[in-house]
């Protein structure tokens, strides 16, 4: 038990050291620009001077200062310099976010203390598609149809989005937005080879012309790896997409896009269990119309996946339908008011569930943007749900965001969201496992109340500080009822909880090829019901990292990720902290056409567990090349 104690306490000390180190790193760069912008010389170049365009807050363009909700920005930029070779990598430098790997083909990502196995509380968008699995409400991030070189940024919201969103925008909204045609433009083409503790093998084709008004888009992506033991073949998938678009006037476009992800291996953790899939595939089709001010989309999403849960085939079918409808308009100088509706209809079967079941959806919502004074914007919203088993649900948000000067934003605002039950949780039928739903679930509830503050320090530092209260009530827990010497698991709605923490991030701009950023986030899930602390959410994490450009050819990035020790009651174990650092170098050549990039993941080979049934995850060393 020392020795045990010893060894956890030296890699305690460890993991500090290196963050520490970066820290002083970053510290001092900030010194040394400080004095020399004081000198008269490097301040040819400001942080602030690009602001970012974000449109996932209001569902419409606004600045990223502006915003009625927590927003980070993820830009193609890092997702260059990340060296991920998976999208649900990327979102561990985000602050307040949790990853969670349970194996090379299973992820979890949730916000503020909320992530467990099989996650079903927060939206994902892939350009504003949503990519849930309906039937169990989670995210197959191993089989989303988007290349990482395909995408131009990812914006996530920290805190609820019912508001605009509706259910599932619990505790986030993740919003994946690829690059148009005329960015695409060219054939681009990446392979990837990993060795290390397990192969991985990736390879990714995008293709993309433009003719008068014409523009169309292919994308294709396949991987392979290995697990992390290194003894089988854990992920292997194929996903391709087309798109084509036609520019109706100067201010309106239409556009058509398919896509298929097909899975032949692979694992999903849920509440209930591990699920394998041998095979499987998610399609969609969609169809936009995008004008100044008027939006429609329509898609289908179907599942089609064979599983294999306690030994037995379970084959799942989801049908997916939707059609949303938004319009903004200025009404005044100083009012923006956004309106909608969308009408949904699911369907699925499946053995897990005893018949075929159908479900209607339907929403209307409103968003309004008023400036009552020069420093002040007022942002009133709210939106009605009504699902054709749980009921009804009304959302409202307020935030009232204050611009005292130029370099100072403060916002304060409040909301509420819900998520409501999901297929498996209404329906769920397996006799032989005493496995059952139940159809009188109520939607999970959360009130929140957050402020944020916002500065820049001279020319090259922005800081955010992030605090928040969340109420919950009515989780979905999935548990023994047995009232006789028969088991019987299902589904109730139980207890209440609080979450209180915050986030503090620091972005560096050192000179025009150097940066940095470095986050802190706390979180603390305290149980109402026995006012006791929920230890499965890692109470401190902390990212820092650098990244570099020396001369025109070569770049290099590196980042350290800490996260605290969680203890997990329902399997009565736990998880002991971690550091994970990630390293990249890269050279380009023919004039910025080819690449060829060396990543180290997990560069210190800190093997850890993310989650007591999770796989223990070592180090794998990547070679890309890229060519345009």
């Amino acid at each position: 038990m020392e020795h045990k104690k010893k060894k956890e306490m030296n890699d305690m000390k460890r993991h500090m050291t290196i963050l520490l180190c970066l820290g002083l790193v970053i510290s001092r760069g900030i010194g040394q620009q400080v004095q020399a912008d004081e000198g008269g010389r490097g301040t040819e170049l400001s942080i602030f001077e690009e602001i970012p365009v974000i449109t996932i807050a209001s569902r419409r363009k606004q600045l990223i200062t502006e915003a009625p909700s927590t927003v980070s920005v993820i830009t193609a930029e890092d997702i260059k310099n990340s060296g991920a070779t998976e999208l649900a990598e990327l979102f561990r430098s985000v602050p307040g976010i949790d990853v969670m790997a349970k194996s090379v083909s299973d992820y979890d990502i949730c916000a503020r203390g909320m992530n467990i196995p099989g996650v079903d509380k927060m939206l994902v968008l892939l350009d504003r598609r949503p990519v849930y699995v309906d039937f169990y409400g989670i995210v197959a991030w191993t089989m989303i149809p988007a290349a990482l070189e395909d995408i131009k940024r990812i914006e996530i919201i920290r805190g609820p989005g019912s508001a605009i969103y509706g259910a599932n925008a619990y505790s986030g909204v993740i919003n994946i937005i690829t690059k148009s045609v005329e960015e695409s433009e060219g054939t681009f083409v990446k392979a990837v080879a990993g060795e290390g503790e397990g192969k991985t093998l990736n390879g990714s084709l995008v293709h993309a012309g433009t003719r008068d008004e014409f523009g169309y888009k292919l994308s294709l992506n396949w991987k392979k790896a290995d697990e992390w033991s290194g003894n089988e073949t854990g992920l292997e998938s194929f996903d391709g997409s087309v798109m084509a678009d036609y520019a109706l006037s100067d201010m309106s476009r239409l556009s058509v896009s398919a896509g298929r992800a097909d899975s032949s291996k692979g694992k999903t953790m849920t509440k209930i269990g591990l699920f394998e899939r041998d095979d499987g595939t998610i399609d969609y089709v969609k169809l936009n119309y995008d004008a100044s001010a008027l939006n429609i989309q329509c898609f289908w999403n179907g599942v089609d996946v064979k599983t294999v849960y306690m030994g037995t085939d379970y084959p799942i079918s989801t049908d997916t339908h939707d059609l949303d409808i938004q319009r903004s308009l200025h009404i005044g100088r100083e009012h923006m008011l956004t309106c909608g509706g969308s009408y949904r209809h699911n369907r699925i079967e499946s053995a897990l569930v005893e018949e075929n079941y159908t479900q209607d959806l339907w929403a209307v919502y409103l968003d309004s943007e008023i400036r009552p004074a020069e420093k002040l914007i007022l942002n009133l919203g709210a939106r009605y749900d009504h699902h054709s088993l749980a009921g009804e649900e009304v959302s409202p948000r307020a935030s009232l965001i204050y611009t005292p000067a130029k370099r100072h934003i403060f916002r304060l605002t409040y909301g509420t969201a819900f998520k409501n039950p999901h297929f498996i949780q209404s329906y769920l039928y397996i006799p032989a496992a005493f496995a059952y739903g139940n159809e009188e679930l109520d939607p999970e509830e959360m009130t929140a109340y957050e402020f944020e503050y916002q500065t820049f320090i001279g020319e090259k530092v922005k800081t955010t500080l992030n605090l928040f209260l969340n109420e919950y009530e009515d989780f979905i827990l999935f548990a023994d009822y047995s009232t006789t010497q028969i088991p019987y698991y299902t589904y109730r709605n139980i207890g209440k909880a609080e979450g209180v923490g915050g986030e503090l991030g620091f972005d560096f701009l050192f000179t025009s090829g150097i940066s940095g950023i470095l986050n802190y986030s706390y979180q603390e899930v305290t149980n109402k019901d026995t006012d006791e602390r929920v230890e499965s959410a890692p109470e401190h994490k902390l990212t820092a990292g650098l990244r570099a450009k020396m001369g025109n050819d070569y770049s290099a990035s590196l980042t350290a990720h800490y996260v605290d020790e969680t203890f997990w009651e329902e399997v009565g174990e736990g998880v002991n902290s971690y550091t994970l650092v990630n390293a990249r170098v890269a050279r380009e050549f023919l004039d910025e056409k080819m690449e060829i990039a060396l990543s180290i993941y997990n560069l210190l080979d800190d093997k850890h567990r993310e989650h007591p049934w999770g796989e223990k995850i070592g180090q794998r060393i990547f070679v890309t090349i890229c060519y345009k």
